[in-house]
């Protein structure tokens, strides 16, 4: 591997060692933490991330560490990571406060009809006005609410995403050591490290690729949602100004 790859392979590892992993075994206030899968994670990020300091040492050290087909995956799967961002998503929290405005709004209007009392084109022109203005945050309220269920379920898959990933590349790099072990055997023992490299990609990239892929099907799903209801706020800021 080159000095870039290395070099980003050891961001990647340090960021699982200190942060990610320790944090993934928190399981209080409801949280979905899996302290054996962390304990995994640690110890795949402390031998991965070993190996990649290794690689950027002696080019000796670096041959009878090296594990090519292991590293390839892994990064390919450290970029897929990457793309799913840091940090908890936003799960529409914003959007639902929104929906929830306009819904009061709504209902303010509905109870605001005109009193018995008033009579002639302005107390007609007044409840037909109202009645829009309560058409307008109905729909407002409508396409708020369709841009929150989106985003909320793009963070969704996206955590679903990130887990899958996560145990991919747990799983993946604890497979370094044993293929480090059979390259010191003399003899047969790098072809017999090769094979144990490819069978152990063979189980985890297309998982994760698999998974990922899913995730690019759903963002365009939601974005198509959310592009709709971009164009009901369109709309009703087009029928207001008619007005």
């Amino acid at each position: 591997m080159g000095t870039f790859v290395d070099v980003y392979s050891s961001l990647n590892w340090a960021n699982g060692l200190i942060l990610d992993h320790p944090s993934s075994m928190d399981t209080r206030n409801g949280k979905d933490g899996h302290v054996g899968w962390g304990m995994a994670g640690i110890g795949s990020d402390f031998v991965g991330l070993m190996q990649s300091m290794g690689s950027l040492g002696s080019a000796r050290f670096a041959g009878a560490t090296a594990t090519p087909i292991i590293q390839a995956a892994l990064v390919v799967m450290m970029g897929m990571a990457n793309s799913c961002g840091f940090g908890e998503p936003d799960k529409g929290g914003y959007f639902d406060q929104g929906a929830s405005k306009f819904g009061e709004a709504k209902n303010k209007l509905e109870t605001a009809d005109r009193p018995e009392s008033w009579e002639g084109d302005a107390a007609n022109a007044y409840e037909v006005r109202n009645r829009e203005h309560g058409w307008r945050a109905d729909k407002l309220k409508a396409a708020d609410e369709a841009i929150r269920d989106a985003v909320k379920s793009q963070a969704e898959q996206n955590g679903v995403t990130r887990k899958m990933l996560d145990r991919c590349q747990t799983t993946l790099g604890l497979a370094i050591a044993p293929a480090i072990a059979m390259n010191a055997v003399p003899g047969w023992g790098q072809a017999a490290s090769l094979a144990f490299q490819a069978a152990a990609v063979a189980g985890t990239l297309p998982l994760a690729e698999w998974r990922f892929l899913d995730l690019i099907n759903n963002s365009a799903h939601n974005a198509t949602v959310i592009r709709r209801a971009g164009a009901t706020y369109d709309q009703v800021a087009a029928e207001a100004e008619a007005w």
